[in-house]
């Protein structure tokens, strides 16, 4: 992620609909710098692993429906250090639950059935097709909203030690 940017996505071209995707990575680190394994469909439903960089010892795991925004669906799950140790995370999405799984411990299951809306009448669970997404993304941006910056560790810092050559980095081995 280059200084000064919005940060930076890489997507698969193809969907896909339940499966089970592992992304092997370390993370970057520092202030208001966002590290996220996701996937995501074109009505914003979205499962993911995000890392803020200044809490290098839990993966958050979260998911939206559609794209209403609901931060009581985030959990933290602990994990040794996510800059200096390669880990495995796997998402395994199922059409009646969301497997969280670090180094093939489940550490976080989901079930469709406990996240029916009464008001809507509907599951608020992710159920349509999906695209793989890495992403390092600037969440310390002053002219993000302060829950975010707050969430993301505060303000980036663009002059950080933590930047190799110019740019924050995470390592990716294999999806």
């Amino acid at each position: 992620m280059p200084a000064n940017t919005v940060g930076t996505l890489l997507s698969s071209t193809q969907y896909v609909w339940y499966g089970k995707i592992s992304a092997t990575m370390t993370t970057s680190q520092g202030a208001g710098v966002v590290t996220a394994f996701i996937m995501m469909s074109d009505v914003k439903d979205e499962i993911d692993f995000e890392f803020v960089g200044v809490d290098l010892v839990n993966a958050q795991s979260n998911y939206y429906f559609q794209g209403v925004t609901d931060y009581d669906n985030a959990r933290k799950l602990s994990v040794s250090n996510t800059v200096q140790n390669t880990h495995t995370y796997t998402l395994d999405w199922q059409p009646d639950y969301i497997t969280w799984l670090i180094d093939d411990v489940p550490l976080r299951t989901k079930f469709r059935n406990e996240t029916y809306n009464a008001t809507a009448g509907q599951y608020h669970f992710p159920q349509t097709p999906a695209r793989i997404m890495l992403s390092l993304w600037p969440a310390g941006l002053p002219k993000n909203g302060q829950g975010t910056i707050s969430w993301g560790g505060g303000l980036i810092d663009w002059n950080s030690p933590y930047m190799d050559h110019g740019y924050y980095y995470a390592m990716v081995k294999e999806v």
